[in-house]
């Protein structure tokens, strides 16, 4: 139930019937329906606001979404919801069935076709689910539809107006149909045309992508044909100006210190204008030294978008300007210190296992483990060592030397391995102190404790 202003705990009853609240917020709250409730119309009350409910009887087919409630005679309407499979749909004018088909489709999502001969006018649809032997066949809730006369395709809007190259679009406007599959032609000044894939919903929109090589600025002539042979020509020009790419800006770096050779994250918005890998810059005293861009993704759900840069490893240690250059465009600058961390552990999960496993891999977060550029493979085929100038090793204070973890991957601040051991030779039970060792095996090596390790 939706509206505004509802209790912490709100008080709910469904015909005089005190019911469950499941979840509840200001403007949302979830309820359960008591099992014995009659199908019919019912009174909901919320501490004393009322509406009125209608319980479907058990086993009625239930629509939560309708892809169209205008529509023109041969179109396609898709409904989601419950037990669709084996229900009709009933098409009634003024309370007088003017047609009858079965649905297609699955459980949750099935369809129907408005007939050909179905003239322009407000009708409601009734889904009569499978009938049961000891019962009538249960009906749905019932739904509008208006059916109009179909007229020549025509695009009335686009959103976003200002969409950047690459990016998803949805036009807007009437008869843009059939439903499925169409061709989105975009005409520049110079008579080039570029064609995208689009898709439609058989009425009154149709989305696509703004094509990645269109010009930022520019202004196309859009025509969409489908497949019926249909075209948005018949029903008038429509023109689109492609938005500009947002300037790169950066919101962070992390981490904002570490050694040369290192991984960094910088997020931001605007890092990919252009569809072209950005520049990133370390800039001092004047002097700019172009980073490796290992990796990046955009954003998602609302976050930043993200570049995976190397540090260059020819820094010498101090305070850094980074900027990142996409297009014509260059974002603010953000400092990065190049510095040697002291070794330390600040956390290390999981810290057991059983005695057969699984041996997950075990990440330890802290500084100083040394930059991700100190990895060297040599060898051929299977054959290979891999110096990583780090170990993880685990200890069981007995008389033995300690056991090596296998390093999957490592940077300044992070380490993920492997602990030792095997299906065929298990870590034996116990309880091991993790090292994390630089330098192993020379002068200037060094060790901190991570934690420990028990095998269960």
């Amino acid at each position: 139930m939706s509206g505004s202003e509802f209790a912490a705990e709100p008080a709910v009853t469904i015909g005089g019937t005190e019911v469950e609240v499941i979840r509840s917020r200001e403007d949302k709250i979830l309820v359960r329906v008591p099992e014995d409730a009659a199908a019919g119309t019912a009174t909901v009350d919320v501490d004393g606001a009322t509406a009125d409910l209608e319980i479907l009887a058990a086993g009625a087919p239930v629509v939560l979404h309708q892809s169209a409630t205008t529509a023109t005679a041969g179109q396609t309407i898709i409904l989601v919801g419950r037990r669709l499979n084996g229900a009709t749909v009933d098409i009634l004018s003024a309370d007088v069935s003017v047609a009858t088909m079965d649905l297609k489709g699955r459980r949750r999502v099935a369809y129907f076709v408005v007939p050909d001969d179905l003239a322009p006018g407000d009708y409601t649809l009734v889904l009569t689910g499978v009938a049961d032997a000891d019962a009538p066949a249960p009906e749905s809730c019932p739904l509008d539809l208006t059916v109009v006369a179909a007229g020549n395709p025509t695009i009335t809007s686009a959103d976003p107006s200002d969409q950047t190259p690459g990016r998803g679009i949805r036009f807007k406007g009437t008869d843009l149909g059939p439903l499925g599959h169409c061709r989105v032609t975009w005409k520049d000044a110079q008579g080039k045309v570029t064609k995208r894939h689009g898709i439609a919903n058989g009425f009154d929109t149709v989305w696509s992508r703004v094509p990645v090589n269109a010009a930022p600025g520019a202004t196309y002539d859009i025509v969409i044909t489908f497949k019926d042979g249909g075209s948005t020509a018949e029903g008038g020009e429509f023109s689109y100006t492609v938005g500009d790419f947002p300037d790169p800006v950066i919101n962070s770096i992390d981490p904002t210190a570490g050694p040369a050779g290192d991984l960094v994250d910088i997020k931001g918005t605007g890092l990919f204008a252009g569809f072209v890998v950005p520049t990133v810059e370390f800039t001092r005293d004047g002097v700019a030294t172009e980073a490796k861009v290992v990796s990046g993704y955009g954003a998602f759900r609302g976050e930043d978008e993200t570049l995976i840069v190397l540090v260059p490893a020819t820094l010498e240690d101090g305070d850094y300007d980074v900027t990142v250059t996409a297009g014509d465009a260059t974002s603010n600058a953000v400092v990065f210190t190049v510095t040697t961390l002291p070794l330390a552990v600040t956390s290390m999960k999981p810290t057991s296992q059983g005695l057969r496993g699984p041996r997950r891999p075990v990440v330890i977060e802290g500084s100083g483990f040394g930059p991700v550029s100190e990895v060297s493979v040599t060898g051929q085929g299977r054959s290979r060592s891999i110096d990583w100038k780090l170990a993880v090793t685990w200890d069981d204070g007995g008389d033995g030397p300690p056991l090596m973890g296998h390093i999957l991957y490592k940077t300044d601040s992070q380490i993920v391995v492997i602990p030792p051991g095997a299906w065929f030779d298990p870590l034996p039970a116990g309880t091991y102190t993790v090292r994390v060792v630089k330098n192993p095996g020379t002068d200037a090596e060094e060790s901190v404790a991570a934690g420990t390790y028990t095998v269960e």
